[in-house]
Formats: structure tokens, sequence, C-alpha cells
């Protein structure tokens, strides 16, 4: 798997687990469907890579949290799309990322898009 398709299923599975956490009152529930996610994810990997695979992931989804909170830009989503970028080119800084309005916003729209999507699948459950 290349770093860019990696990077991009991280975003998918901080999507996931945002709808699962806010849907899924049951903390017990929302934890399970959360582990059997990130499991099915990490268990693509060699076993000695596995927890070095479930750092990466928790220092991730870390780093979109944190930004979550921030009030800035045109909607909710405008912060979170930084580091999202950041990490699917590979910088290393966000001062090395081009932040034009185009693609910030693309990634928001895209990330919102999955939010939809994982919203629809929990309510049909």
């Amino acid at each position: 798997m290349d770093y860019f398709t990696k990077e991009l299923i991280i975003v998918i599975m901080d999507a996931a687990m945002n709808v699962v956490l806010s849907k899924i009152k049951a903390e017990e529930k929302a934890l399970r469907v959360l582990d059997s996610m990130n499991n099915a994810f990490v268990n693509r990997w060699n076993p000695e890579d596995r927890h070095k695979i479930q750092v990466y992931i928790g220092m991730r989804y870390n780093e979109y949290e944190d930004v979550q909170s921030e009030k800035r830009g045109p909607n909710q989503l405008w912060p979170l799309s930084h580091p999202i970028l950041k990490n699917l080119l590979g910088k290393e800084a966000i001062g090395e990322t081009p932040r034009d309005a185009v693609t910030l916003t693309s990634i928001a729209a895209y990330y919102s898009g999955r939010l939809i999507a994982f919203d629809e699948v929990v309510r049909n459950l």
C-alpha cells in the first residue's frame, strides 16, 4: 500500500470514528465497532509491524482531533483540512504544503462526504 493510500484510509477511518462515536450512544458497542474497524486495517500488515501501525494511526487520530476544536475558516472542517493535506502529501510541516482555498475546500468536502456516508450506514444498522 502506498503512502497516499494509507493516509487516505486513515482519513476515512477518522470520519467513520467520529460518526460512530456521535451516533452510537452505548459506549461499549461503539468501541467494539471501532476496534473491529481498526483491527481490519492493522491486520493487513505483518504481525511484527502491527503495533507500529496502531501507534501511527493513534497519532493521526489525535492530530485530527486536536484541530477540530479550532474555530477558523469558512466552516468547521477548514482547520482539519490543513493536517489532512499535509499528511496526504507526506510533508513534515504545514508550511511546506500548498494551502489554497480550492484544495482545502475540496478536502473538507471529501471528509464531509465520508461523514454523510457513514452516518447513513449507522442509521441503517
